[in-house]
C-alpha cells in the first residue's frame, strides 16, 4: 500500500485493507420517503440494465441496488469502522 504525504510517498509493506465502496447519490435531508423510495427503485432497475450492468462489471463494480435505509446503514457502519482510524491518524480533507 502506498500513501502520499507532503514529504513524498511512503510504502507500507504487508499492509492489508479491506473495505466496501459505494457509489450512490446523496439526497437532500427531509426528502419525502415516497420520493426516496421511487429514486431507489429506479436506480436499482437502471443498474440491472444489460448495457449498464456490463459496463459496471468491466469497471470492477458489483451492480446492486440499495434501499435508502440499507444505504444509510452502510454509511454509518463505514463511519464507525474508519472514523476512529482517520481521527487517530490526523487525516484531514484539503
Amino acid at each position: 500500500m502506498t500513501s502520499s504525504s507532503k514529504s513524498g510517498p511512503t510504502k507500507i509493506s504487508g499492509a492489508r485493507c479491506r473495505t466496501r465502496a459505494a457509489r450512490r447519490r446523496s439526497l437532500p435531508a427531509g426528502l419525502p420517503a415516497d420520493v426516496q423510495a421511487k429514486l431507489a427503485k429506479d436506480c436499482a432497475e437502471v443498474v440491472q440494465l444489460p448495457a449498464v450492468r456490463t459496463k459496471l462489471l468491466q469497471l470492477g463494480a458489483t451492480p446492486i441496488g440499495f434501499s435508502p435505509k440499507i444505504f444509510a446503514k452502510l454509511i454509518r457502519d463505514e463511519y464507525e469502522k474508519w472514523g476512529p482510524i482517520i481521527k487517530a491518524a490526523g487525516i484531514k480533507i484539503e
